[in-house]
C-alpha cells in the first residue's frame, strides 16, 4: 500500500479529484480498463470509482434530451402589455 503523500500528489490540490480527472477515469473504465487497476493510478478506492460511470452516463443522457429545459417549461419570464 502506498503512503498518504503519494496518494495526495496523485489527487492534486486539496486531495480532491477534479471533474476532468474523474471523466478521464470513467472513459478509461468504459474503454475496458480493469476496475482493479485504474483506482491505484488515481489514489481512490475501487468502490468510489465504481459509482462514477453511472453518474457520468446519467448526466450524458440528460444532455441528449430533445429540447433544453427552458423550452419545455418556458423561461418563467413573461412580458405582458395590458
Amino acid at each position: 500500500m502506498g503512503d498518504g503523500k503519494a496518494s495526495m500528489s496523485r489527487l492534486g490540490r486539496g486531495g480532491r479529484m477534479t471533474a476532468r480527472r474523474k471523466r478521464n477515469a470513467v472513459v478509461r473504465l468504459l474503454g475496458g480498463e480493469d476496475l482493479e487497476l485504474v483506482p491505484g493510478d488515481l489514489g481512490v478506492t475501487a468502490a468510489n470509482l465504481s459509482t462514477w460511470p453511472g453518474t457520468f452516463l446519467n448526466a450524458g443522457g440528460a444532455a441528449l434530451k430533445d429540447r433544453p429545459p427552458d423550452e419545455r417549461r418556458g423561461s418563467g419570464l413573461h412580458l405582458c402589455c395590458c
